[in-house]
C-alpha cells in the first residue's frame, strides 16, 4: 500500500544465479510495477515483450532491488516508499 493509501501492484522476481546445475537464490529480489496497476505511473505499462531485456536502469518499468541478509532488508531504488519497502520486506520473508 502507497502512503496515500492506494494499492499498487508489484511483479517481485528473485535474483537467481546457476551453479553446477541447479538455480541458486542469491536473496535479492527486482521490483517491477506490474501492468495490473497503471494508477502508479500517469502512463501505462511501458515494457512489451520486445523489450524484456531492457537493462533495469533503461526499464520504465523496474522499481528497484530488495536484498534480504539475516533477517535484516536494504533497498536499491528511489520509486519505493520506506513503508512500501517494509510490505515488500514482510511479504518476501512470509512467503
Amino acid at each position: 500500500m502507497q502512503d496515500d493509501g492506494t494499492e499498487r501492484v508489484i511483479i517481485i522476481e528473485p535474483v537467481l544465479v546457476k551453479e553446477a546445475s541447479e538455480l541458486k537464490n542469491t536473496c535479492a529480489y527486482k521490483i517491477y510495477k506490474s501492468d495490473d496497476d497503471e494508477s502508479f505511473f500517469t502512463e501505462p505499462l511501458l515494457m512489451d515483450s520486445s523489450s524484456s531485456n531492457l537493462a533495469d536502469g533503461d526499464n520504465p518499468d523496474y522499481l528497484g532491488t530488495l536484498t534480504l541478509n539475516a533477517g535484516k532488508w536494504s533497498y536499491e531504488g528511489s520509486l519505493l516508499s520506506r513503508a512500501e519497502q517494509q510490505q515488500v520486506a514482510q511479504y518476501i520473508i512470509n512467503g
